[in-house]
């Protein structure tokens, strides 16, 4: 819970009261899109919708709805290695309830694809678009 707490607090720009902490993947990488402005592209919502609809059982209501509402705390997106290529790691949670439900997406380049860690409290992680090894690595490790 301590760490869920530390990556809200450097998530949502409080990094400062504590930068010696800050994690190292996120504190070297430049700031990008927010993921409503990357939902804007075709490309990225198309590979978001693609990594929901082969999800069972479906993942919560409102990180379906997310496409329509666009309703996130505004989160830079940020660079993660991933071998040779640097793919998009972006952050949504529920809204009014951004503590105990979160989803953290990372895009493959250009928004080819997309897979997630969604979490919740009291919940086992869950794995949305079926991520292979390194894939699972690179969320976790940009999440440190």
């Amino acid at each position: 819970m301590i760490r869920l707490c530390f990556i809200l607090l450097l998530l949502f720009g409080m990094a400062s009261a504590v930068a010696a902490q800050e994690p190292k993947a996120a504190a070297e990488q430049p700031k990008g899109p927010h993921l409503a402005d990357l939902m804007k592209q075709q490309t990225y919502r198309e590979a978001w919708e693609a990594m929901l609809r082969a999800e069972t059982p479906p993942v919560p209501d409102w990180v379906t709805s997310y496409v329509t509402t666009l309703d996130s705390p505004p989160i830079p997106s940020f660079g993660v290695p991933v071998g040779s290529q640097a793919y998009t790691m972006a952050f949504t949670c529920k809204p009014n309830d951004c503590e105990n439900h979160q989803l953290f997406v990372l895009f493959a380049p250009e928004g080819r694809h997309a897979w997630a860690l969604l979490l919740t409290a009291g919940g086992d992680p869950r794995w949305l678009g079926n991520p292979d090894d390194d894939i699972k690595g690179a969320i976790r490790s940009s999440l440190e």
